[in-house]
């Protein structure tokens, strides 16, 4: 309803500590991770909205060698994800809608530790940048949500199974695109 999108203003703010023992191996693993998100709504006209945020996050994994410290290892990654769309919402409630943003994904710790060796897998965040746009509404018993979009990714993190004995192998790819019609 776009009396009610005046103003609206949401802010998250997480964070978490893991630590796993794997005494099998003789490793200790630390996660560390903090996330505060933003998002403002500001009305332009009576049925158009303009939606502004992003997220800021930041993780740290370490990985302790109890057996061997010379292996042990420590990496932190930060990252900002702005985001912007616009909402276009109809009398009877239907709506359009259309936005950009960015996102970041850090590898984890299995990417991070593929071989048991001396430390990190040279892995950078999976970045991308995507945009959509779609329509959803209700029409009596007729209800619809469709939305078309596309992302640009950079280092996107791909497992690659080299037989069943063997964990999966995390690389890069190189730039990709995703696109698709989803509902």
């Amino acid at each position: 309803n776009p009396e009610q999108m005046h103003g609206n203003r949401v802010s998250e703010a997480q964070a978490g500590y893991d630590r796993i023992d794997d005494s099998a191996q003789e490793v200790e693993r630390a996660v560390m991770e903090m996330q505060a998100m933003a998002v403002a709504l500001r009305t332009f006209a009576p049925q158009l909205a303009v939606v502004a945020g992003g997220t800021y996050g930041w993780t740290d994994r370490d990985y302790k060698n109890l057996l061997n410290p010379a292996l042990s290892r420590s990496i932190d990654f930060d990252w900002l994800a702005p985001r912007v769309g616009l909402l276009w919402e109809s009398p009877d409630g239907a709506q359009l809608f259309a936005n950009l943003a960015r996102s970041v994904e850090p590898p984890n710790f299995r990417a991070l530790v593929q071989t048991g060796g001396a430390g990190f897998t040279p892995l950078r965040p999976q970045e991308a940048w995507g945009g959509g746009a779609g329509a959803r509404g209700r029409r009596g018993a007729f209800a619809w949500d469709v939305a078309l979009y596309r992302a640009e990714l950079k280092h996107e993190l791909l497992n690659f199974i080299v037989s069943p004995q063997i964990p999966a192998a995390t690389f890069h790819a190189g730039p990709t695109i995703h696109p698709g019609l989803g509902g």
